[in-house]
């Protein structure tokens, strides 16, 4: 089942953030109704270690050296705070979720994926505009966020906003459509360019049945 980043295809399954996304594409229409799985905890082999076989023992000199500590390399550290962003969240602890998410914006403003991961929260709580927002610089920073052009378009058209939505989502079937349709997308968990493409003129139709 998708994670927090694909609510779009999930169905409601609890108190976390699956109750901020669609049910399916068949139920795009529908403006509220994600799925949330938690994500595991980070239990992951140190380095030297292999599917829990341990490293053979070094000479008796080399035994008595007392064990380095593993390093952790940089680029590890943004995807740590993002996993555990996600854990309160799906936890239903909100105001948590909220409160490291901009801690970690303070740290790394340029950061797309955080913009974007606001954003999500922001629209759970129903905070459409500050979404939008969260949303606009995650688009700012990477211009090809299909999944960030889809929630905005989702949060206009909650607003009222139709236009600027039916804008939104004929910029996510732009984005994909010379994209192969399995192809997994950027922070969606498992959800694949054909899926969110479906998403996309389903929400289009809408609107413009709307009109």
């Amino acid at each position: 089942m998708p994670g927090l980043f694909a609510w779009p295809i999930a169905e409601a399954a609890g108190p976390g953030l699956a109750d901020a996304g669609l049910a399916a594409a068949g139920g795009a229409a529908q403006d509220e109704a994600p799925a949330a799985t938690s994500l595991p905890a980070d239990d992951r082999e140190p380095p030297g270690r292999v599917y829990g076989v341990s490293p053979p023992t070094p000479p008796h000199d080399e035994a008595a050296q007392p064990a380095a500590e593993p390093e952790v390399a940089p680029d590890a550290r943004p995807h740590r705070v993002l996993d555990e962003i996600r854990r309160r969240a799906d936890a239903g602890d909100w105001r948590a979720a909220l409160d490291l998410c901009d801690q970690a914006l303070r740290e790394r403003p340029l950061d797309a994926a955080l913009h974007y991961l606001h954003a999500l929260i922001a629209e759970h709580r129903g905070e459409h505009a500050p979404a939008e927002q969260a949303l606009g610089r995650a688009i700012y920073l990477d211009r090809g966020f299909a999944l960030a052009h889809y929630h905005l378009g989702r949060c206009q058209a909650a607003r009222g906003g139709r236009r600027a939505a039916s804008r939104s989502f004929a910029n996510v079937v732009k984005l994909l459509a010379d994209r192969g349709a399995t192809e997994p997308l950027a922070m969606g968990e498992g959800l694949v360019v054909a899926e969110l493409r479906e998403l996309a003129h389903a929400y289009l139709e809408t609107l413009e049945r709307s009109e």
